[in-house]
């Protein structure tokens, strides 16, 4: 009698066969213990196979998510400004205890050394400051202008020559006399 071949068996117990092949293999089995014995050993091996695939997959779960990760780093990065934060305050307060302790052990084992490094400092209030009276300051002689020669302006840089003008044939009756708005602005030749 011959024996089902092993590949026909794994597509036999796959379920890739047709139904006629199936109905023939069938038959076959309930006639032969080997085959039979065969078929039993490759159920096992599938069994124990897919067993521990199984294991296998639940140790390689798949990881935390991006946001889970990222709040227990934001937790450690806190967890470790507060600790930063204590240690500096800590460290502080050891500094003052310690300098606070050194300067007394100092002062304590020294005695004269506290006097030695203070001066004595007298204020003398000084006397009461007299103003500054400064002199007034004198106003420069207006310029002599001459009756017959009339005067010229002054042309500064970037400035354009005036235009002539007519001029007025009257002449004051007093030279010393003169407006007030004349005396407060007057031409200075440079």
């Amino acid at each position: 009698m011959l024996h089902i071949p092993d590949d026909r068996l794994h597509a036999y117990l796959d379920q890739a066969l047709d139904r006629l092949e199936s109905a023939a293999i069938e038959s076959h089995l309930a006639e032969c213990a080997a085959c039979r014995a065969e078929r039993d050993a490759i159920i096992m091996l599938r069994d124990r196979t897919t067993a521990l695939l199984a294991r296998a997959a639940a140790r390689h779960a798949a990881g935390p998510s991006f946001g889970k990760i990222r709040s227990l780093s934001d937790e450690r990065r806190r967890v470790r400004q507060l600790r930063l934060q204590r240690t500096a305050w800590a460290a502080s307060v050891v500094l003052a205890l310690g300098t606070g302790w050194s300067a007394s052990w100092y002062i304590h084992r020294n005695p004269d050394a506290s006097a030695a490094g203070t001066q004595v400092v007298t204020v003398v209030p000084r006397p009461a400051a007299q103003p500054i009276v400064q002199p007034p300051i004198a106003q420069p002689p207006e310029p002599q202008v001459s009756r017959d020669v009339p005067a010229q302006p002054v042309i500064l840089a970037g400035e354009s020559a005036p235009q002539p003008t007519a001029r007025s044939t009257e002449t004051p009756a007093h030279p010393a006399t003169h407006s007030p708005a004349a005396s407060a602005n007057p031409r200075r030749p440079s």
